[in-house]
C-alpha cells in the first residue's frame, strides 16, 4: 500500500464561535438541507455551520407544514464576533427564510 504523508493538523481557532438558533414552521415542500443551505449562503460567510437540531410534525402543525430548527455557528476567523454584528447576520437569515421560504419563524 502507498504510504500517506505526514498527517496536516488544522489549528484551533483563534476567535470564539456564537451560536444562535432559528425555529421556523414552514412547508413540506421545502427540505431542511436547502433551507440550510440558505440560510449559511445569506451569512455573509459568518455562518461556520447551519445544523438541523429539532425536527416536528403533529399537534399544533398544520398539515402540510413542519416545524425546523437549525442551530447556527458564527465565526470569524479574523475577529471578535460582537453581538451587533451577529444579531445584524441572523436577522438577515429570518429575512430569507420568510421572504424565500415562506415561513413563519417560531
Amino acid at each position: 500500500s502507498e504510504a500517506l504523508g505526514p498527517m496536516q493538523a488544522k489549528g484551533l481557532p483563534k476567535f470564539p464561535a456564537v451560536h444562535r438558533d432559528i425555529a421556523m414552521l414552514v412547508k413540506d415542500s421545502f427540505t431542511a438541507g436547502e433551507i440550510a443551505e440558505a440560510l449559511q449562503d445569506a451569512s455573509k460567510g459568518l455562518a461556520e455551520s447551519v445544523t438541523l437540531f429539532d425536527l416536528y410534525l403533529g399537534d399544533q402543525i398544520p398539515d402540510g407544514h413542519r416545524s425546523l430548527a437549525f442551530r447556527v455557528t458564527y465565526r470569524d476567523p479574523d475577529a471578535t464576533l460582537t453581538d451587533k454584528r451577529v444579531d445584524k447576520v441572523h436577522a438577515g437569515l429570518a429575512k430569507i427564510a420568510r421572504e424565500r421560504f415562506e415561513a413563519t419563524l417560531r
